[in-house]
Formats: structure tokens, sequence, C-alpha cells
């Protein structure tokens, strides 16, 4: 069964990085990671959030 809140909040966060708003996109990584019940989401929604976060404060050059 598809576990609609985790992809809900995954989607979300996606779109948000695609749109370089970042600081949003690491929340809603945080969000889908809380609701994910597998382990390997959980993981990709973390390393996401993480990632996110450091683009917030350092992107890569010609996106700043």
């Amino acid at each position: 069964m598809k576990n609609q809140a985790y992809y809900d909040y995954a989607e979300q966060a996606a779109e948000l990085e695609q749109k370089q708003q970042y600081r949003d996109a690491a929340l809603y990584w945080q969000l889908a990671s809380g609701k994910a019940k597998k382990e390997i989401n959980c993981e990709y929604a973390t390393e996401r959030s993480e990632f996110c976060n450091r683009m917030a404060v350092r992107p890569f050059r010609g996106e700043e």
C-alpha cells in the first residue's frame, strides 16, 4: 500500500527544489522523512533535506 503522506510531502519537496526554494524544500523533505514507513525512503528524504540545507547556504555556481 502506498504511503500517501510520505509521497505528498516528497512531491512538494521536489517541486520546491526545482524552483530553487531550498529552505522550504528541506523542511518538506524532513516532513517526508518523518512519514516514511520504509527505511530507504526515510534515508533518501533525510539526505535530500541535508542537500537542500547546504544549497540554501552555499548554492552551486550559477545558481546564486
